[in-house]
């Protein structure tokens, strides 16, 4: 039996849907950085880097990662979990919506199929 403390009370018991939600939360910053992985050679080659430079965004959104967390611990403990929560996404949300924007303002060519960018672009 899992025992879990939700709002400074003790609970003896996880709803599926909690471990679920807890598992996709938990499941972010792994696909991260197993999206980043195939990447590298794409990145030497669109930028001009050498590998060694490549690498150091993956140590720099580790980097990012750890310090952030050193923060979020604190202002959740403050604010509350879920609002801290809800914030973070959010903020998520929006560099997600940033990046697709630039993406359909750029028309940058990619070196994957650009027939397929094209519904996006035009």
């Amino acid at each position: 039996m899992l025992l879990l403390v939700i709002e400074g009370r003790m609970t003896d018991r996880l709803t599926v849907r909690q471990i679920f939600i807890l598992m996709i939360l938990f499941s972010f910053m792994p696909i991260v950085s197993v999206i980043f992985t195939p990447a590298f050679p794409l990145l030497t080659k669109e930028f001009g880097l050498l590998s060694s430079q490549a690498q150091w965004v993956m140590t720099l959104y580790l980097l990012g990662t750890a310090l952030g967390r050193l923060v979020y611990g604190p202002f959740a403990n403050s604010i509350g979990r879920k609002k801290t929560l809800y914030l973070g996404l959010s903020i998520s949300l929006v560099g997600t919506l940033l990046i697709v924007s630039s993406l359909l303002y750029s028309r940058m060519h990619w070196s994957i199929d650009s027939d397929a960018w094209r519904c996006f672009i035009s």
